[in-house]
């Protein structure tokens, strides 16, 4: 299982393996998360679907083979988040904020925009654990009663908000993750060993969040946008 102590042993493991070159980048990262969860839920219950925003927090480590072409590896602490939208007649919305790790791997490449400025491309593949995560929502709390004063004098609920960690199950939940991530963003070099970097990456898991699926159902999957503003600083290991 991809655990994070597996996936923190990894990320040191190619450092110190980029560490053995004369040259390598280091840098930190943050930046705003999209998520978009893809299933067929049932329609009769689930209205809608909506994407969640949450943050995102990095450590960059860049290794460069030619001039213009680079590995990264990242280590990210990224929020997922998704929002189920109940049908009628009783519409609430359900909010889902889950947390991961996540292990990018990826290819760069980058091509040149005058002295200062540079455009890359990137693509690769990831690993990423599932954390933890949290449930968001309403439920009607049965020790508080609205009667209506009309003459048919029907009684409400009222409605109260919860938080609540999520319980995890071995035998439904996945809690490992792989896919594919492609990316692309700007450069500016604010000297000659430091670079900030503003970049967008898109991760889309080719793994579901269940273990076991029904017939015709499909997998819970995330698909996620990365937008995130970092700075770099160029190392001379000898």
């Amino acid at each position: 299982m991809c655990k994070p102590r597996n996936i923190l042993l990894i990320f040191l493991g190619t450092l110190v393996a980029t560490s053995s070159k004369s040259q390598i980048f280091l840098g930190l990262s943050s930046g705003y998360t999209r998520n978009y969860m893809i299933n067929n839920f049932n329609k009769y219950f689930i209205k809608k679907v909506a994407p969640g925003h949450g943050f995102a927090y990095s450590i960059d480590a860049e290794m460069y083979l030619k001039e213009k072409i680079s590995i990264s590896l990242s280590l990210i602490y990224a929020q997922k988040k998704y929002s189920l939208v109940s049908g009628e007649p009783y519409e609430y919305t359900t909010k889902f904020n889950n947390n991961y790790f996540i292990l990018p791997l990826k290819m760069q490449f980058d091509i040149p925009l005058g002295n200062k400025y540079y455009f890359l491309l990137s693509g690769g593949a990831y690993i990423g654990y599932w954390m933890n995560g949290y449930v968001m929502g309403v439920v009607p709390d049965i020790f508080s009663i609205d009667v209506s004063k009309n003459e048919d004098q029907i009684e409400y609920y009222r409605l109260v908000n919860y938080q609540d960690e999520y319980q995890f199950n071995m035998m439904r939940d996945k809690r490992s993750e792989f896919g594919t991530v492609l990316g692309t963003g700007i450069g500016f070099f604010v000297c000659r060993n430091i670079i900030i970097k503003l970049g967008v990456d898109y991760l889309g898991s080719l793994t579901g969040q269940e273990r076991g699926i029904l017939l015709n159902q499909k997998r819970k999957v995330n698909k996620t946008l990365v937008t995130s503003l970092g700075v770099k600083c160029f190392i001379n290991i000898k």
